[in-house]
């Protein structure tokens, strides 16, 4: 009988500890509808294939360095494993070459514009994982040096459709707050530049799909 009640015991305490888990974990979202995350890191392995520099080439690339990355989002949560809502970020990259041509101080700025929607378990204590996606658009500016008034020598700029990807993990620090690291991946459809140069005359810069890959720390607060 004693073995029998301590068995139960050890069931019974067990079980309220499992309670208290799967409580304290559900705590942590409930009655939270709404979500704004911000995360900036470091982009990597920026690829384009080059297709018109003045004219058509081929064979070419695009020759970004690795740069930086920022996003701000915002979002509600109509069910417990689901967030969706509008997300915007900017994107920095040097641009070492157009194929075998160089210009000095050149670089690209995007600026990814989408809808997102992310995935995540509910429920599942501290630690979250997540993943997601989004669609929208991509706004694009190459800038061309600058000249001794701290002018563009050259500057020019699209606007065109992107997709993106991403997957991650959050720690729930407090009750409103999380911090957890990203990997995102965007790729846009093919960007064409109309540069007008200093002295008003212009020439046009083509790309294939730009493709960007990026590792950030992210910041989430929930209410």
């Amino acid at each position: 009988m004693r073995t029998a009640l301590r068995f139960r015991m050890v069931g019974l305490v067990a079980s309220v500890c499992v309670i208290g888990d799967v409580t304290s974990a559900h705590d942590y979202e409930e009655g939270y509808k709404w979500k704004t995350w911000l995360d900036m890191g470091g982009t990597f392995g920026t690829t384009a294939h080059l297709q018109e520099f003045v004219g058509p080439v081929s064979g070419q690339d695009l020759k970004l360095s690795p740069g930086f990355q920022m996003d701000l989002g915002f979002g509600y949560r109509p069910l417990p494993w689901l967030t969706v809502g509008p997300e915007f970020g900017m994107i920095f990259n040097s641009v070492e070459a157009f194929g075998d041509f160089s210009y000095h101080d050149t670089s690209l700025f995007q600026m990814p514009i989408m809808a997102t929607l992310t995935l995540e378990p509910p429920n599942t204590g501290r630690l979250v994982p997540y993943i997601g996606g989004g669609i929208g658009g991509v706004a694009s500016f190459l800038t061309f040096g600058a000249n001794g008034d701290w002018e563009p020598d050259g500057t020019g700029s699209d606007f065109v459709l992107g997709f993106e990807a991403f997957a991650g993990f959050r720690y729930r620090v407090g009750p409103h707050t999380s911090l957890g690291v990203v990997y995102r991946f965007l790729a846009t459809e093919p960007q064409n530049w109309d540069v007008e140069w200093w002295d008003h005359s212009e020439f046009r810069v083509g790309v294939g799909s730009i493709q960007v890959h990026s590792f950030c720390l992210v910041f989430t607060s929930s209410f």
